[in-house]
């Protein structure tokens, strides 16, 4: 269980626990405080402010009292039950209780899934398959989610399934030291019985594993980007986590591990458009991302053109074709659009074939932010249309920026002979 709280503008959370600094005092709701401070001071009133002088202080932090220090003389309880009878700390305003939902949600993904499990249910449970108005969300979780159990825990477990119950449409069902949970009870059944007749249980487990790590550092980064506030640092740009059923579910690695599948877009180049380098396990390669169709194949041929005159040290050539793309710098910006379109080209990974075409494909965020995404795409060794999901990890894109004739047979042809 980690032990890291969670810190942001004066304000912790921590086991389920929110406090204002300084002074670490914990919240106290409303009602409790005036039966504490009103009509008269009660015995445990005093007893809090004896042990910690920084509880009045704190609760008009809590509650986003403005007040004069020189106002609170002593312990500060006199104006405290003051303010208490005007019915300043009624309410929480709205933006510190958006603050502790936010910093709840970080350190909760904090915790594996294991974890969750044991001491936080509810919170498994939001976390996977509610939205954020606390409803139902089958889309969010499609697959049947794996939660494995501590040894013993036989009342956690019940509490647990309890929480399940409460969500109308979601079922479950135990085997041994897991508990499988989905929204199709034949599903939940089926990969029950599967993982037992085929002896699963370790994939199971992996896939599980790896989807608790990718929410856990997603999580954290668009908490971070919510947090900021600030639109003009948001950005396409970045490293993305992706998963794609059609692809995860049917290959495995080399070692017979599950595939790891990542996107990294880069910043956009002089003329505007982004480029990202993919490497989906069974397939390798580069994109270029446009907000307008048919202003991006037209870009895409021209830095070919333009990218095989330098390479063959053709000055004049490069300067006619540099008219090109520079009449596309101005076409649109592209960090102001939640779809893009893109054009790509790659090569198989395992043979490390070339793939024949260039394909296309389009991506939507899914938010201001832009950390999440759904998109689709042609892959020849694969299908055409095919849908996947990423989520972003960093701001950074990690891998280096690939150039448009990394995957064309001259290349590759030059670089087996060196």
């Amino acid at each position: 269980m980690p032990f890291r709280a969670v810190h942001y503008d004066g304000f912790e959370f921590s086991f389920g626990r929110f406090f204002a600094y300084p002074g670490r005092v914990e919240y106290v709701e409303s009602a409790t405080l005036r039966k504490l401070f009103l009509p008269g001071v009660t015995q445990e009133a005093k007893e809090l402010v004896r042990n910690n002088p920084y509880f009045v202080r704190g609760q008009l932090r809590h509650y986003g009292v403005s007040y004069d220090e020189s106002e609170l003389t002593g312990d500060g309880i006199d104006v405290f039950k003051a303010m208490l009878e005007e019915g300043e700390l009624d309410v929480v305003p709205e933006d510190i209780q958006i603050l502790r939902n936010q910093l709840s949600t970080l350190w909760y993904d904090q915790l594996t899934l294991e974890e969750l499990g044991d001491s936080y249910p509810e919170r498994l449970i939001r976390k996977c398959f509610l939205n954020v108005f606390g409803e139902p969300d089958p889309a969010k979780i499609t697959d049947v989610l794996t939660v494995p159990l501590l040894p013993g825990s036989t009342y956690r477990v019940g509490k647990l399934i309890d929480a399940v119950h409460q969500v109308d449409g979601l079922h479950c069902e135990r085997r041994e030291d897991s508990l499988y949970i989905g929204w199709d009870p034949a599903a939940v059944g089926d990969a029950v019985q599967g993982l037992v007749e085929g002896g699963e249980w370790e994939k199971q487990k992996e896939k599980a594993d790896m989807e608790d790590e990718i929410m856990t550092k997603h999580s954290k980064y668009a908490l971070m980007a919510r947090l900021t506030n600030d639109p003009a640092t948001w950005s396409p740009v970045g490293s993305y986590a992706v998963t794609c059923g059609v692809i995860q579910d049917n290959s495995r690695g080399e070692c017979g591990e599950r595939i790891h599948m990542t996107l990294n877009i880069h910043e956009p180049d002089e003329y505007g458009y982004f480029w990202a380098n993919l490497d989906f396990g069974v397939v390798e390669g580069v994109m270029i991302l446009g907000s307008h169709q048919s202003d991006l194949d037209e870009y895409c041929a021209a830095v070919e053109r333009a990218e095989m005159a330098i390479d063959a040290d053709d000055v004049e050539t490069q300067r006619e074709l540099d008219e090109a793309p520079q009449r596309k710098k101005t076409t649109s910006d592209l960090s102001n659009s939640n779809t893009l379109f893109f054009r790509w080209r790659g090569m198989e990974t395992a043979e490390g074939d070339l793939l024949t075409n260039d394909e296309s494909g389009i991506i939507t965020f899914q938010d201001p932010e832009f950390t999440t995404f759904t998109g689709e795409m042609d892959i020849s060794i694969v299908g055409d249309d095919v849908i996947f999901f990423a989520r972003k990890v960093s701001g950074v894109a990690e891998s280096r920026h690939a150039s448009w004739l990394d995957y064309t047979e001259h290349t590759q042809m030059e670089q087996h002979r060196w």
